[in-house]
Order: C-alpha cells, then sequence, then structure tokens
C-alpha cells in the first residue's frame, strides 16, 4: 500500500462508510417508517451507496431532535398578586 492509498483510504472512504453505517442506523430507528417503506429504502442505501444517503436525508422528515422546542417565557405575575395572567 502506497502513501497516497492509505491517504485516500482515510480521507475519503472510511468517512463514507461511516456515514452509510450512520444511514442505515437512523434508518432502523426510525418508527414512522414500516414494511416495504423501510425495505425499499435499505435497498436502496444497499444498492446506491452514495446516492441513496443523499437522497434518504433529504427526504428524511425533521425529527423532533432536529428542532429543539422553543423556550417559553413563563407568565407575568400581575402586580400585587401570586396568580398569573390568562
Amino acid at each position: 500500500m502506497t502513501l497516497w492509498t492509505f491517504i485516500i483510504l482515510l480521507a475519503v472512504v472510511i468517512p463514507l462508510v461511516l456515514l452509510w453505517a450512520y444511514t442505515l442506523m437512523d434508518l432502523f430507528k426510525r418508527e414512522d417508517l414500516h414494511g416495504p417503506a423501510k425495505v425499499m429504502w435499505v435497498a436502496l442505501i444497499i444498492l446506491l451507496p452514495f446516492v441513496g444517503m443523499v437522497v434518504y436525508f433529504v427526504t428524511r422528515p425533521p425529527t423532533p431532535m432536529d428542532n429543539p422546542p422553543k423556550k417559553v417565557p413563563p407568565p407575568a405575575l400581575k402586580p400585587g398578586g401570586d396568580e398569573p395572567d390568562s
């Protein structure tokens, strides 16, 4: 193995394999896909790895972790009272 082959392996192949594995793990963790839809995605990701990964992440709906909830300020208290405004 030459130095350039090793550098290409580290810089290109290993990150792509890790991204491919992450894509499959993300697919299997999804609870909104079942049966034929999940099988179709697995086949696409395995048969066309790069294209399948790109299409999967572009078309994947956002999850709660992708959109964290916005912080809502607590209700303001009325002057002289302990009850919040309704």
